[in-house]
């Protein structure tokens, strides 16, 4: 049955996904947020990584060397030889709903290869999530101008939230972001952590970010996961932990556009039960379950 999302038509997106330093679980967040947004939606979502030095996309979601991608991309458009049909030979199949394209390593893009690279994009795929580098690079830039919605993955250190209006690229992206607090904790070992999420929001807010901010809740099962090289299976497996609800309403707002006006309805808003087939990088809890 097609969710209610599916029905309403959902509107071609692009998501960028960043943070303002490396180390904030960035990646890891996009992997899931797509991950979400396609058992919303029960269409494919294409993950594009832009940061060579550490392909953490490929890293995570491919199982074989085999990598196609920007470079790809890259040499067609400067050969002159680029066409929606070419494009598709850019990309990677990974699963019947996931498609990648890995970063490059032989060009450098320019904003105006950004913008043609976007409508290739938006041609083939409803939906696109792509991986930024971190900070305040200029290729990230460029991706920022042509994304809908601008997912900022930050933590509960006081000085970074203070620093974020320094940031000219998020002054300048505003009406797009989406502020997520990632590996949230209140509490631990009996100690209450004094930065709240109110405080948080706050401050944000009177930096002149006026959207809702969601937090992901520190969680040990997604760590195992991660480190047992089956990230997808956190989301996949359906879990009831805290992280997955704030996951789903996450998706469920960008998928309105980052309008929360309306409220949801419970078929748009809960993902399908079984949707997803095994994948490479997917342990055998997921297996089982399936079975």
């Amino acid at each position: 049955m097609a969710s209610a999302v599916q029905k309403r038509q959902v509107k071609k997106m692009l998501i960028s996904v960043t943070a303002p330093k490396k180390g904030m679980g960035q990646t890891i967040t996009a992997i899931n947020l797509g991950t979400m947004i396609t058992k919303l939606i029960e269409e494919k979502i294409l993950f594009v990584d832009i940061n060579r030095h550490y392909k953490d996309i490929e890293l995570y979601l491919s199982d074989t060397h085999i990598t196609k991608g920007l470079d790809d991309f890259c040499s067609l458009y400067h050969s002159g030889l680029l066409s929606q049909e070419a494009f598709n030979f850019c990309v990677k199949n990974i699963d019947d709903h996931i498609e990648i394209m890995g970063a490059c390593e032989c060009f450098e893009m320019n904003p105006e290869e950004v913008e043609v690279l976007t409508q290739y994009i938006k041609n083939s795929h409803n939906m696109a999530v792509i991986d930024t580098i971190s900070g305040n690079h200029a290729l990230s830039k460029a991706f920022f101008k042509q994304s809908d919605i601008l997912v900022v993955v930050i933590n509960q250190m006081k000085n970074l939230i203070d620093s974020l209006s320094q940031h000219h690229v998020y002054r300048q992206h505003h009406d797009k972001i989406i502020f997520v607090l990632n590996k949230y904790i209140d509490k631990m070992q009996g100690n209450q952590v004094t930065y709240s999420f109110d405080q948080i929001q706050r401050d944000l807010k009177r930096q002149g970010f006026n959207r809702p901010v969601f937090t992901l809740d520190f969680d040990i099962e997604l760590i195992n996961e991660c480190n047992d090289q089956a990230v997808l299976n956190f989301v996949m497996a359906n879990s009831t932990s805290s992280y997955i609800k704030q996951l789903n309403d996450l998706a469920a707002y960008i998928l309105k556009g980052g309008n929360d006006e309306e409220p949801l309805d419970k078929k748009t808003a809960e993902a399908p039960k079984k949707w997803f087939n095994i994948i490479p990088g997917c342990s055998r809890k997921t297996a089982l379950m399936e079975e």
